[in-house]
């Protein structure tokens, strides 16, 4: 990702240490960054990385539920750093389960003992987060793999 004038990062964990490799131009070369990013309690995965609200946000699935108390919940944490994200000052619940936004549905849950998003990613209009889009560890249309969802995010304001 890259926002305005910063550097070009592209983000990586190994294990549960969630770093950034970041370079001037594009096509590299990257140097990884000797710090993690994010202070995010025990496993998180599928980090997506976005600009809003005059922010640097990270929204990471918190797998066991240990930075936001809800098992395959979605950790949001914004910044004004972007080599550093805060989870245990700034997170917050970025999503919910499948059945939070969706009620009355037969769904088929696919590996998982819970219906949850996956690989989430945000789409952001004039610098505030407009849709939110994510497969599902569910399906309700009888596919024998996992239905992708496009929910819109509601204005807070």
């Amino acid at each position: 990702y890259r926002h305005k004038n910063d550097p070009y990062f592209i983000p990586r964990s190994n294990g549960n240490r969630w770093r950034v490799w970041a370079s001037d131009q594009l096509e590299g070369p990257y140097t990884l960054q000797p710090e993690a990013v994010t202070n995010a309690l025990g496993y998180t995965e599928d980090i997506t990385v976005f600009h809003a609200n005059g922010k640097h946000c990270i929204l990471l699935d918190d797998n066991y539920g240990e930075n936001t108390g809800i098992p395959g919940a979605g950790l949001l944490v914004n910044s004004d750093d972007p080599l550093f994200f805060d989870a245990k000052a700034n997170g917050e619940i970025g999503f919910g389960w499948f059945s939070d936004y969706y009620s009355g549905l037969s769904l088929n849950i696919i590996g998982c003992a819970y219906a949850k998003f996956e690989r989430p990613a945000v789409l952001v209009i004039n610098d505030k987060p407009a849709y939110f889009y994510a497969p599902s560890r569910g399906t309700f249309t009888g596919n024998v793999t996992h239905d992708n969802f496009v929910l819109k995010v509601e204005d807070s304001e």
